[in-house]
């Protein structure tokens, strides 16, 4: 079984792909909220995925979430990793683009997509 870590706090969108993945016996999802432990929770459960959602504003906003990334790459190399980033903001998007391209995440997503996307590419990871 595959365990994917979402490090995220809009739990209401956490509930939602949990409830779509469920016709996804061999995946499982874990949320975890407090970004401080995230590391650590990929690392102990041996995650084969994770989502990171970076916050419009404030202090985990895609900046800080990209050294999370980073971290999680040097700990567990293994593990995929997916940005979940908002649509505004040009220079977000942009560290989004160049993060995928220098290989530092596998893919980014935007808010506004449909959880059917979503899911696609979190099992593509």
């Amino acid at each position: 079984m595959r365990s994917i870590i979402l490090v995220m706090k809009r739990k209401s969108m956490a509930q939602g792909l949990m409830l779509k993945m469920q016709a996804e016996p061999e995946v499982k999802l874990i949320l975890q909220t407090d970004y401080a432990l995230a590391c650590g929770e990929i690392v102990s459960s041996a995650a084969s995925a994770a989502v990171i959602e970076a916050a419009e504003d404030g202090q985990y906003n895609v900046e800080y979430c990209l050294v999370l990334c980073g971290l999680i790459r040097e700990r567990a190399p293994e593990c995929g990793l997916m940005l979940l980033c908002p649509e505004s903001g040009a220079a977000g998007i942009e560290q989004a683009v160049s993060a995928k391209r220098s290989g530092a995440i596998d893919d980014f997503i935007f808010y506004d997509a449909g959880m059917e996307y979503m899911v696609a590419k979190l099992l593509s990871l």
